[in-house]
């Protein structure tokens, strides 16, 4: 699998559905046509008042929301069941839609404070929504902590979904639990996930390049600088009001009082949790032609590496 394509976040996402076609949770395909998500999702898309200890011998309905595909079918896997880690696999009963691509996993340990971004369903819009915030550290039963400081918070119908680790630019768990009174969520890490899998016969792409985001200028670095360079000190205002006019999921959550830096990282991680940075270098093109001169050829070249 190419790099560049590893973590486009449409290729991998799905919705789980229940019998009445609502979106219960979500989940993301790791292998061939393997399906991460939590048990807890699979039982209530079934209407189960508890998590079995079996795996259900039923079938899923489930979906690729960004590829706009038809609902498929998927299986649970009888091996890939942990009622106790609160995880199911699942294996699509039909063929992959064109576009599908499993994402990369990374096991990677030492997460704390590294920008995520995770998308899911909550009970109060009529479509998905993005969440962000960081990754802190990991609690005794192996979960880690995840905390949202402003837009949605992680809450009901993210189970199940893939945590994108910004700073890795690649998925190092999975949504299990919410708290959204204090803005607080838990992850499966990566390496709770390889052992079901592995137990399940389940292959995966696990990076194991542990440095390659460390490098000085990552292509999030780059475009990083290229706002710094671009807007700062008094062109605070214009930054504002460009983020309000071009990206309102973004500009609409900005407030008087948050830096520069904070807007910086909420402006790129839109555009890297939507695959959208050639968006990016056309805003930069039109409202800073000498910075985009400056600045795109060394993006080009440090994605191609």
């Amino acid at each position: 699998m190419n790099r560049q394509t590893a973590w486009k976040f449409d290729r991998f996402f799905v919705w789980i559905h229940n019998y009445h076609k609502q979106i219960i949770g979500a989940g993301f395909l790791i292998g061939e046509k393997e399906i991460a998500t939590c048990a807890h999702v699979v039982r209530a898309a079934l209407g189960l008042e508890f998590t079995p200890v079996n795996a259900p011998k039923v079938d899923i309905s489930i979906s690729f929301p960004f590829l706009k595909q038809d609902k498929l079918s998927a299986t649970v896997l009888l091996e890939g069941w942990d009622q106790e880690k609160d995880i199911a696999l699942l294996r699509l009963n039909d063929d992959l839609p064109e576009g599908v691509q499993p994402t990369w996993l990374s096991d990677v340990k030492k997460l704390g404070n590294h920008s995520f971004c995770v998308y899911g369903f909550p009970g109060k819009t009529t479509k998905g929504v993005w969440a962000y915030g960081t990754i802190k550290d990991q609690r005794e039963n192996g979960q880690v902590q995840l905390e949202s400081a402003t837009g949605y918070a992680v809450q009901g119908g993210f189970s199940g979904g893939p945590v994108f680790d910004n700073d890795l630019k690649k998925v190092v768990g999975m949504i299990v639990t919410s708290d959204e009174s204090v803005r607080v969520a838990s992850m499966i890490p990566v390496d709770n996930l390889t052992g079901v899998c592995s137990r399940a016969g389940v292959n995966f792409e696990l990076d194991e390049e542990k440095g390659d985001t460390a490098m000085n200028e990552s292509p999030r670095a780059i475009c990083e600088n290229c706002l710094k360079v671009s807007f700062s000190g008094m062109q605070k205002q214009e930054l504002i009001s460009i983020a309000k006019n071009r990206i309102p999921d973004v500009g609409n959550a900005i407030e008087e009082h948050h830096t520069l830096y904070r807007m910086f990282s909420d402006i790129l991680d839109y555009y890297q949790c939507n695959n959208n940075f050639d968006e990016f270098w056309l805003l930069i093109k039109e409202k800073r032609e000498n910075q985009w001169k400056k600045f795109y050829p060394e993006w080009r070249k440090s994605v191609q590496i």
